[in-house]
């Protein structure tokens, strides 16, 4: 097996439970600074290609959940996602590259928003 395929495999595998936010970050002028108020962001990437992002901003009732399909591509480290509804509203998106993976570890995920490329997402596996 070409060892792309096998990177993606891997990374597919690994990507593949629960992530949690830890930490938000904007980079700013060359530094990395925390974003505050912090968001609550849980997101389940799936080995079937599906995915479920769900977030609250702090204030009843202010959030939502989004789920859809979402794909790794091993040779730009992209997740490219496909919205498919929002609050259990029908919405299909074209499929785009959404994150960059910065770094990933069993336990730790980091990522690059695409469309900001100054944000910074640190996830950890959901115990």
């Amino acid at each position: 097996m070409p060892p792309v395929l096998v990177q993606q495999e891997d990374t597919v595998a690994m990507l593949s439970k629960t992530w949690v936010l830890r930490e938000q970050f904007y980079a700013h002028k060359g530094e990395l600074e925390p974003v505050h108020p912090q968001e609550e962001i849980e997101l389940t990437f799936r080995a079937n290609g599906t995915y479920t992002l769900s977030r609250h901003f702090g204030v009843a009732d202010a959030g939502s959940i989004e789920e859809g399909r979402w794909e790794y591509r091993a040779p730009d480290r992209y997740i490219s996602m496909q919205t498919r509804q929002v609050d259990g509203r029908s919405l299909l998106s074209t499929m785009l590259p959404r994150w960059e993976v910065q770094e990933l570890a069993d336990e730790k995920l980091v990522l690059r928003f695409m469309a900001m490329s100054g944000q910074y997402l640190v996830l950890e596996a959901k115990k």
